[in-house]
Order: C-alpha cells, then structure tokens, then sequence
C-alpha cells in the first residue's frame, strides 16, 4: 500500500518533477559519514539560506541512479533541510538535484557557496590546530588555564572535579561566531562554589586562547554559546589543587 501512495504522488509530481529510487543503508541507518572541505552556505526556496559548518557530519543515507551514473545521497544536518536529499557526485560536489522524502525529484538547482565546497571522508579534512602542538605546549596551557580559574571562578579555593582539555578549533565546541571558528578553544570541567555557597556540580566551560604562544592568556566563551561536550579533545582529569594553590 505505501509503494501505491509513493506512486500515485509521483504521478501527480510529474509536470514538476521526476520520481527517484533510492537504496537505503540497511535499517536506515547511515553507515558512511562526509565533512564538508569548509563552512558553507545553500539557498533553499523560497526564502530560506542554511549554513553547514566544516565540522559537520553529513550522513550517507543510501544512492540513487540518475541517467545511467549513480550517486550517493546525503541529508544535511540543518533543520531546514532534513526533508531533502541531496545528490552528490563522486569528487564529491553536489550535482545539483535534490529528492524530497516520497522519492520525487525537486525542481531547483541547489548549489553550495563557496561553489568548489565538496562532501569527503571525514578523515580527509584537515585536523584541528593542535595536532601540531607539543606535549609541553598542552602542559602549558593547561597550566594557564588553572590560573585563569583561580582568578575567575566565584570561589576558586572551592574547586573540585577539575578536569582540562587541550585546544581545539573554536568551531568544534561552541556555537562559534564566523570571525571565531579557526580560533583556538579549551574546554574545562569543574564543579565549584557559586555565589549562595553551593556546589553546582561539575559544569563545562570553556576558553578561547588570545594567542596559542605564550603567555597563553585567555577569555571565557558565554554560556550560551557552549556547544556539545563531545567535541571537547583529550580531556583528562587534573587536581583542583592546582588552582587552590593559585588563589590570591
């Protein structure tokens, strides 16, 4: 009955549009994931223009053939665009053409600005910053990064829980604005007085680093602007007496 319904709307569609089968992963699940080559933006009619981020995960859903060539086809992560799949060729450009959800083939052309973005193997896209980064670096800037909590949290003496990362690209961590996404960030877990003397519980924060040289000051990113913690790198647990020991 389903297949009837799906063909029935693809009749209906035909003035506008062509019907496409696609082979989905097994289970709907996708078994393949691309990252875009940079930040990018795509207009979708009428009046909508979504933004994908070079640190996205685009799934694979499954191909379709079109004209004898089969191409992959992927949803992008943005909610305005998860009722589309959009087609992407082998070098990874899109071809242009999307199917929504029943199937039908849409009748716009859909083109990423930059126009040479691509869709690749996520190991292929570059890493972040700190793959260049020495041992002592990390050690550095984690050591900064106890004195900055030493002169900023409500009750630095208080602290407990203390974990640190190393930096990262800001894009990774926070729902970064575009003059911040190359920039370098360090996420941090500690559980702390606040201002009523109460223990909160072990909170994320995290800071953006000024510089990535020495000294590594820093600032603290607003709340609102955090993002998920697993994007946070090699965050391992650090004693709280290292800030205790900072306290003015």
């Amino acid at each position: 009955m389903k297949l009837l319904r799906v063909g029935f709307f693809c009749i209906l569609s035909l003035l506008i549009s062509s019907c496409a089968t696609i082979q989905q992963e097994p289970q709907g699940r996708p078994t393949e994931f691309l990252a875009p080559t940079s930040d990018f933006t795509m207009r979708l009619p009428p009046f909508i223009t979504i933004e994908v981020l070079k640190n996205s995960r685009v799934p694979v859903i499954g191909t379709t053939q079109r004209d004898g060539k089969t191409y992959r086809v992927v949803v992008l992560p943005v909610p305005a665009a998860t009722a589309l799949r959009f087609l992407i060729n082998d070098d990874g450009s899109f071809e242009g053409s999307a199917i929504n959800n029943t199937g039908s083939r849409m009748g716009f052309s859909y083109s990423p600005t930059p126009s040479n973005t691509r869709l690749v193997a996520e190991t292929s896209v570059s890493q972040a910053p700190t793959a260049s980064l020495k041992p002592e670096q990390t050690e550095a800037i984690r050591a900064a990064l106890d004195a900055h909590l030493a002169a900023s949290l409500k009750d630095p003496a208080s602290a407990i829980q203390y974990a640190a990362g190393e930096p990262t690209e800001c894009r990774n961590v926070i729902n970064a604005p575009p003059q911040m996404r190359d920039s370098w960030c360090t996420c941090y877990f500690v559980n702390a007085k606040n201002s009523m003397g109460g223990y909160t519980g072990a909170q994320i924060g995290v800071v953006s680093l000024i510089s990535t040289q020495p000294p590594y000051l820093m600032l603290d990113v607003p709340k609102e602007l955090i993002g998920s913690p697993a994007g946070c790198k090699n965050v391992v647990s650090r004693d709280a007496g290292l800030i205790h020991a900072l306290v003015k």
